[in-house]
């Protein structure tokens, strides 16, 4: 059983802010070959997930820090939000203090592109290490169906891009970051998304947008940060 500082054992970031919950989490993942990191709260995890690489993040649906009053937008949504933009390889398994239905867990997968969901009632190790199985098992197909290329690096980045079809922003970002991004920086352009848009009309309506807004530049430098978090 590798210990604690393992620096060869997988890392499982573990955002948990009740304690007792946390102590289950902490010893399920280092008796299972992992080295949990604890994170009591959002800004917590963000630091963590700045300094370690993760394999797995394990994300308490509802922290009490950070409350929300809209089930639709619970405050383990946010954290995931930001993980699944800037860190999309990183298996996500989101636990609740609830039962949810089927349908309440695909809307939230569809969301977020959460690889899976489980209950904390009558949580045990069994129960745990299949959710984790299967997190794992939904991870390698988001990744096959998103095309997940390798990260590309600044240096491959060009200042100007020669045209639409050829503009990094098809290499740099998959489907899934370039909806996040659009969400958080250019509204106007995800509010045109329908669920059927795919990557490449994303794309052709951002760049569009940002040339007819002189905005070319700020998206270029926002698709180099994307690009250094996937190095």
């Amino acid at each position: 059983m590798p210990r604690y500082n393992d620096k060869n054992a997988p890392k499982v970031l573990i955002i948990e802010d009740q304690e007792s919950w946390q102590e289950r989490l902490f010893s399920f993942f280092r008796a299972n070959g992992y080295t949990p990191i604890i994170a009591p709260d959002i800004d917590t995890a963000i630091a963590h997930l700045e300094k370690y690489s993760f394999e797995v993040v394990t994300i308490d649906r509802q922290l009490e820090e950070h409350p929300t009053d809209s089930f639709d937008q619970m405050s383990g949504d946010i954290i995931l939000d930001h993980i699944k933009c800037k860190y999309p390889h990183i298996t996500s398994l989101m636990v609740t203090a609830s039962q949810i239905t089927i349908d309440e867990f695909q809307e939230i997968q569809h969301l977020y592109d959460l690889d899976y969901f489980v209950s904390k009632i009558g949580l045990n190790s069994i129960k745990l290490k299949l959710a984790l199985e299967r997190a794992n098992e939904n991870k390698l197909k988001r990744i096959g169906q998103d095309n997940l290329s390798p990260p590309v690096h600044i240096e491959d980045l060009p200042e100007r891009p020669a045209g639409k079809s050829s503009h990094p922003a098809h290499k740099a970002l998959t489907n899934m970051m370039v909806t996040i991004l659009c969400y958080d920086h250019f509204p106007q352009v995800y509010k045109r998304f329908r669920p059927d848009t795919n990557k490449t009309n994303k794309i052709n309506r951002l760049l569009d947008y940002c040339e007819d807004q002189n905005q070319t530049a700020e998206l270029l430098e926002l698709i180099k940060r994307y690009a250094v978090r996937r190095q």
